[in-house]
């Protein structure tokens, strides 16, 4: 298995150009368990914990733009009062994990109702 570990947005989409059938991983839980079990094996995983670009938000034409590796903590404090709702969300779902744990999840996918490794033939 390849292992590609990008440090920029713009090398993450050569990585990913360059191999179009990468797995994007950022913590990769769902992918681990996955390869635990044996049920998904890819050829490439896609690291994207050390692209800066994906950790932040920041605000563009009176709209919030919000980074896939924003954690749930920096969400509920920086944004908390602009997106309850957002902050809501990130509190049910992190609401299982210690507050260190949930320091380190992001909101990649988590916030939506479907898990990438549902999505993975069997």
């Amino acid at each position: 298995m390849e292992f590609l570990s990008p440090t920029s947005l713009a090398d993450a989409l050569a990585a990913k150009a360059a191999h179009p059938d990468a797995v994007p991983i950022m913590g990769g839980t769902d992918v681990m368990v996955e390869l635990n079990f044996d049920r998904h094996r890819p050829d490439t995983l896609l690291d994207l914990t050390r692209v800066p670009e994906l950790t932040t938000w920041d605000r563009v034409d009176g709209e919030i733009r919000l980074g896939a590796g924003v954690t749930y903590t920096r969400l509920i404090e920086e944004l908390g009062t602009e997106l309850p709702g957002l902050a809501l969300a990130s509190r049910t779902v992190g609401s299982i994990r210690k507050l260190t744990g949930r320091s380190r999840s992001r909101t990649t996918w988590r916030i939506t109702a479907h898990c990438w490794a549902s999505f993975w033939p069997k």
